[in-house]
């Protein structure tokens, strides 16, 4: 008995679906009929009316369950969506702390670097800056007050002196002609 009724269902079903596409083609029972199928096993005819009529009634239960489906599939990524953010918010809270902690050590290194040459003597700083990389050394220069910096240049070999120099200047910007 069930097997007649899931027989029946997807014979309408595959009605509704080929008049919903507008595909003409044999039904089954015709099908069945040149096969000489017995005519117990064949679906009952049903009228393009009462397969429209089918096709009507189910329509609005089928499209709520795809929104319903929808609308869960939609809640899930949503939630995925919230907790990734979250994570994404705490890494960056957590990136920023990083971040003000290693400039408040940069600040405190770069004041104490540049009280130490300053108190230095210029030949024994000037040995010491020649061995800093390019940057750090005219950083350094940059932030030390000009007498000091000039007495520091003053006893530097003449080559790396005006590479030091050099680079301090491309640091700078242009005044475009005026007196600083």
């Amino acid at each position: 008995m069930m097997r007649k009724s899931s027989s029946r269902r997807r014979s309408w079903l595959f009605a509704c679906v080929t008049a919903a596409l507008g595909v003409t083609h044999p039904s089954r029972d015709s099908l069945a009929e040149s096969q000489e199928a017995p005519a117990a096993a064949r679906a009952p005819v049903h009228s393009p009316r009462e397969q429209q009529q089918y096709c009507s009634n189910i329509a609005a239960s089928v499209e709520a369950a795809r929104i319903a489906r929808q609308q869960k599939l939609l809640t899930e990524m949503e939630a995925q969506l919230s907790q990734k953010l979250a994570a994404l918010e705490a890494k960056q809270v957590e990136v920023a702390a990083q971040l003000d902690k290693l400039e408040s050590f940069e600040r405190k290194t770069n004041d104490a670097l540049v009280a130490f040459y300053t108190g230095m003597q210029p030949d024994a700083a000037a040995a010491q800056l020649a061995e800093l990389d390019d940057d750090i050394a005219a950083a350094l220069l940059l932030r030390l007050k000009a007498k000091a910096a000039s007495a520091i240049l003053n006893e530097m070999n003449a080559a790396r002196g005006a590479a030091l120099a050099k680079r301090i200047a491309q640091q700078r910007p242009a005044n475009d002609g005026k007196k600083p």
